[in-house]
């Protein structure tokens, strides 16, 4: 009796350790259950608020919250040996591309000039600014596509510092055919329409002909920035009607700001910039 017995808890204790195994295995599948959707919860909410557009006042209210203000100052001899000084500034915001934030600029948002001959500058020093908060341009790039723009690499930690957000870049800048134009002097934005160029791939044209929204002096030139409907950043206007479509940050060209440059020989560098302008189609120039 006592033999069957034994027999008999060891069988009990056998089936409830099967049990509990299967209990942690499901619980186990449960969990990975729970996960996994979660995951693709989280995928779905991102899908689509990418493809929900924004209203353009929204997104132009969050351009006004998270922009940062650029200055730029250089200075040079004058054809008498005085000192001769110029100073630029604008409103942009950053950008986040890989693990690096840059803010871009067009080339007229500095006091730096294309030309043949260049201009040999002694100083450029410049900062951005949001409130209090200033950090210094070290080095300015100009970008290899068009050196029009301006890419000004900022420390990772200073969207953080000036309680900002940085923008992506847009992965499909043509999922909606109607994208929202930002001032970046003025206060004005538009919602209007963008075309590809078959013949010149890396920029879109504004149709000038089709606005949907205005608010302010509308008057759209280089250097104004241009959103998706989702808000993300599609490119900077080099002229009054074609935006440069940002799709990396290679640069070809850059000076190294401080209180002496000749040695960078400025001038050589801003003709070069100037005829790879000049080799551009006429209406992109």
């Amino acid at each position: 009796m006592t033999l069957e017995q034994l027999q008999l808890a060891r069988g009990e204790v056998e089936a409830s350790r099967q049990e509990k195994a299967k209990l942690a295995e499901q619980t186990g599948k449960l969990a990975v259950g729970v996960s996994d959707l979660a995951e693709k919860t989280g995928d779905l909410t991102t899908e689509i608020r990418e493809n929900r557009p924004m209203a353009a006042n929204s997104i132009y209210n969050e351009f006004q919250t998270n922009r940062v203000q650029s200055f730029i100052q250089a200075s040079r001899h004058g054809v008498f040996g005085q000192v001769v000084d110029r100073q630029k500034s604008s409103q942009t915001v950053l950008v986040n591309y890989g693990t690096n934030t840059y803010a871009i600029l067009h080339v007229d948002d500095t006091p730096l000039t294309f030309g043949v001959p260049g201009t040999d500058w002694r100083m450029v020093s410049g900062s951005l600014r949001r409130g209090p908060v200033v950090t210094p341009i070290t080095r300015l790039y100009f970008w290899a596509t068009d050196p029009r723009v301006v890419i000004i690499p900022i420390s990772t930690n200073d969207p953080a510092r000036w309680g900002i957000k940085t923008y992506t870049v847009a992965q499909d800048p043509f999922k909606f055919q109607e994208a929202v134009l930002m001032g970046a002097t003025e206060n004005y934005y538009g919602e209007c329409k963008f075309q590809i160029d078959p013949s010149n791939p890396r920029y879109v044209r504004m149709d000038r002909n089709i606005f949907k929204r205005l608010v302010g002096n509308f008057s759209p030139s280089g250097g104004d920035l241009v959103f998706t409907k989702t808000g993300q950043l599609i490119g900077v206007m080099v002229n009054k009607e074609y935006c440069a479509v940002i799709n990396n940050f290679g640069a070809l060209f850059s000076i190294k700001t401080g209180p002496d440059v000749a040695s960078q020989q400025t001038g050589s560098l801003l003709a070069a910039m100037q005829r790879q302008v000049e080799s551009l189609p006429v209406k992109l120039q």
